[in-house]
């Protein structure tokens, strides 16, 4: 199966983590771009600018929460093929709730990468950690 090259939308309130998650998106050969967001406005910002093609939304945000970005999103017929995966450390009582309303999976915080790698790959259909035959 050939993945397309996409685009990464890491919208978190932790500084730390965004750094995280951004250094492990440039080791994934399949990504050409990887915006950051801070809060849930900054996310929809970057989302009409740069139309990405993935977005990792942690729930719990300052200024429109996690569920109002996904909603939001949802909502707009023109990102409708966005991959939506929520993050939170409250993932009991997160997690039915953010695939109801149209995410497409959802990771507990904290994350193992091995784990978060196994979901993406499932996500974006990699069948295999050997990208570099996989990519177009």
């Amino acid at each position: 199966m050939t993945v397309q090259a996409i685009k990464v939308l890491i919208v978190d309130d932790e500084a730390e983590v965004r750094a995280l998650l951004r250094h492990f998106f440039e080791l994934q050969p399949y990504v050409k771009q990887i915006d950051e967001a801070g809060s849930g406005q900054a996310a929809l910002k970057k989302i009409q600018a740069s139309m990405p093609d993935l977005m990792l939304v942690d729930i719990l945000l300052p200024a429109g929460g996690g569920m109002y970005v996904l909603e939001s999103v949802r909502a707009n017929q023109a990102y409708h093929s966005m991959r939506i995966v929520g993050m939170s450390g409250y993932a009991d009582m997160d997690v039915e709730m953010f695939l109801k309303a149209g995410g497409n999976d959802f990771i507990a915080k904290p994350f193992h990468f091995y784990t978060f790698q196994e979901k993406l790959n499932s996500l974006l259909g990699v069948s295999d950690t050997n990208y570099m035959e996989e990519i177009s």
